[in-house]
């Protein structure tokens, strides 16, 4: 049966305290990166739950239930239950509009790792200066 891109496969199974464990370890073995190195300061979004569009060129665009885990005015990085390639086309919806509201942005994954089980983080930079602009005011912003 294939997949299409009105349906959603919420493939990070796990329990809210399992992605707590996950990103708390992520987030540990981050904290000895020189943050210097960055381009934009990381703002977290620590397990909220939202919906990325993988628009692979060699298959049918499939949405795909994700965990967040932080952003900033270049990029994104969330759980995933799937390995998604890098270079591969996303449409990420994020939580960033006025109350929350979801807001499509367009990126490319650029890294992918196995984490456990079936979780990969995937981290994705967004496309546009619109985009960087946009989510970079958000970041500056928001607490």
């Amino acid at each position: 049966m294939s997949t299409t891109p009105d349906e959603i496969l919420f493939d990070v199974q796990i329990s809210k305290e399992d992605v707590k464990r996950i990103l708390d370890r992520l987030d540990a073995s981050e904290s000895n990166v020189t943050t210097s190195k960055r381009r934009s300061l990381r703002r977290p979004l620590r397990g909220l739950s939202s919906v990325v569009c993988v628009v692979d060129p060699d298959n049918p665009p499939i949405n795909l239930g994700i965990r967040l885990r932080n952003f900033s005015r270049h990029g994104i990085a969330f759980l995933s239950g799937r390995q998604i390639a890098p270079g591969i086309p996303l449409k990420v919806k994020l939580p960033i509009g006025p109350n929350g509201k979801l807001v499509e942005k367009e990126a490319v994954t650029r890294r992918c790792r196995w984490i456990e089980g079936s979780v990969h983080e995937i981290g994705a930079e967004f496309t546009s200066w619109e985009v960087e602009k946009e989510v970079g005011h958000h970041a500056e912003t928001s607490p």
